[in-house]
């Protein structure tokens, strides 16, 4: 069961862009982050393939020496989305998107180095759909015969060929 948990965790991505304000934030200044999580698995093309779809997808994000997640009346040190705001699953090649709004509370302390600061840890927590995952799939080849039909008061070309007279 690990070897399965283990191969399909690396199909879970998440990535994150700076959506406001664009450009130098500042200590105490507000912007959003736009979080993106994606089934990186290969779509199912054929049988051999389990088909990889994520639902309850789940997202906690964390306070960082640098920056904390905004909530409103609150100086909460982390927050988290589900249900409410993702859809019920993603299939391979899908994403789901939330933004979170975070506050900046410190600077780094050594500009001269120019990193980029870590404002958030995050964890994606989704459950893989078993169903899917283990649908049992089988080819089948279907044939027959296929024949003409006999036509009444019409001559078949198969069954009512004229016969040859014999010398």
């Amino acid at each position: 069961m690990q070897d399965i948990i283990d191969d399909v965790t690396q199909y879970l991505s998440l990535t994150h862009e700076v959506k406001d304000p664009s450009g130098i934030i500042d200590i105490g200044d507000k912007f959003t982050l736009t979080f993106t999580i994606t089934n990186t698995a290969p779509p199912r093309t054929n049988v051999s393939i389990p088909a990889i779809r994520f639902v309850g997808l789940y997202l906690s994000v964390y306070e960082t020496r640098y920056a904390r997640p905004h909530i409103e009346g609150s100086d909460t040190v982390s927050s988290a989305v589900g249900d409410d705001f993702f859809p019920s699953s993603i299939r391979a090649g899908e994403s789901a998107t939330v933004d979170m709004t975070f506050v900046a509370i410190s600077a780094i302390t050594n500009p001269v180095s120019l990193v980029i600061e870590k404002v958030a840890d995050a964890i994606v927590n989704a459950s893989l759909d078993f169903e899917e995952y283990f649908q049992i799939s089988k080819e089948f080849e279907v044939s027959t015969n296929i024949f003409p039909r006999i036509n009444v008061g019409r001559p078949s070309p198969v069954i009512d060929r004229p016969r040859r007279e014999l010398p």
